[in-house]
């Protein structure tokens, strides 16, 4: 039931109210990379950026390609939104924080540009670079695939 209603609030773009019944459904559900991915999103809009973290390397390890595979359109992913409106809007609080969100979201459209914002964050952490290694390796990986 959390998920179902989980969902419709993300559908509706109230990441506030669908983070609450995700977060519920994945408590039932703690391998669900699909709720996995939209909490990432919602922890990203209401700025809980550590959460997302957090999720976004469990799916990362688990499995890259459910996020580098969205489909923007037939997944309803509003992430391309997002980046545009987040890379449009100046916050000088703390610019590491927002090149995270911005890579984090920019990995459901394109792996490059996501990379480089991972890339660009002054004094990364351990989960940064743990990041970094498996984005780096995924992209290796893709180039090797096509030069086959």
């Amino acid at each position: 039931m959390n998920e179902m209603l989980g969902n419709q609030y993300f559908l509706a773009r109230n990441y506030t109210q669908a983070e609450k019944e995700l977060e519920t459904a994945l408590a039932h559900k703690p391998l669900s990379v699909a709720i996995k991915k939209k909490l990432i999103i919602c922890h990203i809009q209401t700025h809980t950026i550590t959460r997302a973290v957090d999720l976004f390397i469990d799916v990362i390890t688990q499995d890259i390609h459910s996020i580098i595979d969205t489909d923007p359109i037939f997944d309803n992913c509003p992430c391309p939104q997002l980046v545009l409106d987040m890379e449009n809007t100046i916050d000088t609080k703390d610019e590491n924080e927002r090149k995270l969100a911005l890579g984090m979201l920019w990995l459901y459209c394109d792996i490059e540009p996501a990379y480089k914002y991972f890339l660009s964050i002054n004094k990364p952490d351990e989960k940064v670079q743990r990041i970094i290694a498996q984005l780096q390796l995924t992209i290796q990986q893709l180039q090797l695939k096509r030069n086959v």
